[in-house]
């Protein structure tokens, strides 16, 4: 019985040898695997430093690629400048006349047209009173009242407050009322329910008496009023 026990026990020895021995090994594999982990993410952070560094310099790249486009942007309007600058005055001396032109028309002549026509209206009502005036005043409201005020106006403070830059003057005088009077003819041809006929011929605008100007306005032939 002894002898099994010894039996016994030497064997327990040797698997208790055998289990040490793979505990070592393990614990040599799990070292071997931390220290290969260590150094794999140690790479990897500097790899992801690199990448960094390298984003930065790209992007310091296309700041300044985008700076080189600005400031080539810059160069090609301060080549363009002198140009604008002609075409600016150029401009400013037309916008002058169209303002002229409508203040002049619609001020001056259209208004005054119009204001005309309300006074013989005026007249007209004021005769009718006189004459029918045992009608009883509240027979018809509003019989015994005037026309309304005229409020046709241009604003030409926008085109006043531009510099007297005169350059060109009667070149854009006479291709605004040129323009003008095209748009007059347009419009009539395209609303049936205008009665009036333009002829701007007739007031003499801004003194153009170029033979261009005969015959543009209006359909008429028999010397049409210059308003519609």
């Amino acid at each position: 019985r002894e002898q099994e026990l010894e039996t016994h026990l030497v064997r327990i020895r040797a698997i208790n040898a055998s289990f040490d021995s793979m505990l070592e090994h393990i614990a040599s594999v799990q070292e071997a695997m931390i220290n290969e982990f260590t150094s794999n993410v140690s790479d990897i952070t500097k790899l992801h430093l690199v990448i960094s560094n390298e984003s930065k310099t790209m992007d310091a790249y296309q700041t300044a690629l985008d700076r080189k486009d600005q400031l080539f942007f810059e160069f090609v309007k301060l080549k363009a400048l002198p140009d604008a600058y002609i075409a600016c005055l150029d401009e400013i001396a037309r916008r002058r006349c169209f303002g002229l032109l409508l203040q002049t028309e619609i001020n001056a002549h259209l208004h005054a047209i119009f204001e005309t026509f309300r006074a013989q209206e005026c007249g007209k009502r004021r005769h009718f009173i006189q004459e029918y005036g045992m009608l009883p005043v509240d027979l018809v409201a509003g019989l015994t009242s005037m026309p309304g005020a005229v409020t046709v106006a241009y604003q030409y403070r926008n085109e006043e407050s531009l510099p007297l830059v005169d350059e060109k003057l009667e070149i854009h005088r006479h291709a605004l009322s040129k323009e003008l009077r095209h748009v007059m003819s347009e419009y009539v041809k395209t609303h049936a329910e205008c009665r009036w006929e333009w002829n701007i011929d007739d007031c003499d605008l801004y003194n153009d008496d170029d033979d261009d100007n005969k015959g543009d306005a209006g359909d008429g032939d028999d010397g049409a009023d210059k308003h519609c």
